[in-house]
């Protein structure tokens, strides 16, 4: 049998036993030497009492540290589990927010383009309504071609 903690109440109850047992021991012991058959045979039952209820008290340890045991590796693998969802939503929500960012990118770009457009198809049309040319230089500011003004025919 297996070291067990004495503050244990179970454990604590089997020491009380086996007090009680070499109490009855004992007690049997000079029931010998005095020689009373019926008086043997009384505190003969006694000790067999006694040791019936310590087997069963030790087999309830044994369960209790089995149990304890099976707690301690089922709590160890909900951790291990829990670990493993932390990170996989850790993983998942890293994923989703650069995919997000990549996504709000090629929006931003597309709608930049977009508005590139419309301003030169806009500026284009203007341009042709003032019988203006563009030059191939820029101005440097913004990257825009410079406008210049065409003679009025």
């Amino acid at each position: 049998m297996s070291q067990h903690n004495t503050g244990n109440p179970e454990v604590q109850a089997c020491l009380q036993q086996l007090e009680q047992v070499c109490t009855s021991v004992l007690a049997l012991l000079q029931a010998f030497d005095k020689g009373s058959n019926s008086e043997v045979a009384q505190r003969l039952k006694g000790v067999d009492i006694a040791f019936c209820e310590i087997r069963q008290r030790t087999s309830a340890i044994d369960d209790l540290d089995n149990s304890e045991y099976d707690q301690v590796q089922q709590r160890a693998d909900l951790e291990r589990q829990i670990t493993l969802k932390d990170e996989l939503i850790g993983r998942i929500r890293n994923d989703w927010v650069s995919e997000a960012k990549k996504d709000y990118e090629r929006t931003k770009t597309k709608y930049e383009s977009s508005a590139t457009a419309r301003r030169a198809a806009g500026n284009h049309q203007e341009d042709v309504r003032n019988g203006e040319q563009h030059s191939s230089d820029s101005d440097g500011d913004d990257g825009r071609p410079i406008i210049e003004p065409q003679p009025r025919q």
